[in-house]
């Protein structure tokens, strides 16, 4: 009976961590493909490369401000909300920046976007060492970690691939799919 509880807690968290893993799929992927965008978003928006660095640059620095943030936020709600709004407010930086028609407008909506995933990322593993009650730690890390490897490494191709067919706007319009899934997963 002990094995059969301690194999159905093992399944359950191990769901948890997909489940989580889900929505950082986008931040993780938004972390590189933006950087293969540079010439076309240049080219679109009538500006010049040092702006549109910013583009990636704010991105990174505003991931860098707010994880420090989500260590104590996830204390004052519970780190499920915290997650649900921090996926909400990349999804809605991902539609701000996707439509930007000027280069401060999609600076912005990459502000937005950084915010969301610096407490998107450490919430995960918060939440899965929380779950897993400090059992198993080195397995379910790589679980999730995973996915938070290769995301960064495909990104590029997949980015490549959006700017060939596409243009530089679907590197945005992409994460709205992958978030929605996430929120309504995460809402049964």
């Amino acid at each position: 009976m002990q094995s059969q509880i301690t194999t159905s807690k093992k399944s359950s968290i191990i769901v948890t961590c997909a489940l989580l893993v889900i929505g950082a799929l986008a931040p993780m992927l938004d972390s590189t493909m933006a950087n293969i965008a540079v010439n076309s978003i240049t080219q679109s928006l009538n500006t010049n490369v040092d702006n549109v660095q910013w583009v990636v640059t704010i991105y990174v620095l505003a991931i860098g401000i707010v994880v420090p943030i989500a260590g104590w936020a996830i204390d004052w709600i519970t780190g499920k909300q915290l997650y649900i709004w921090a996926l909400v407010g990349f999804l809605a930086g991902s539609i701000f920046s996707g439509m930007a028609t000027n280069i401060t407008m999609l600076i912005i909506g990459r502000i937005i976007q950084g915010a969301a995933a610096g407490i998107i990322i450490p919430t995960i593993s918060t939440l899965v060492v929380r779950a897993a009650n400090g059992k198993n730690l080195g397995y379910l890390m790589s679980v999730v970690g995973l996915p938070m490897v290769l995301m960064p490494i495909l990104g590029p191709t997949i980015g490549g691939f959006i700017i060939d067919k596409l243009s530089w706007h679907w590197i945005f319009y992409i994460n709205i799919p992958i978030v929605l899934i996430s929120l309504v997963v995460l809402a049964l």
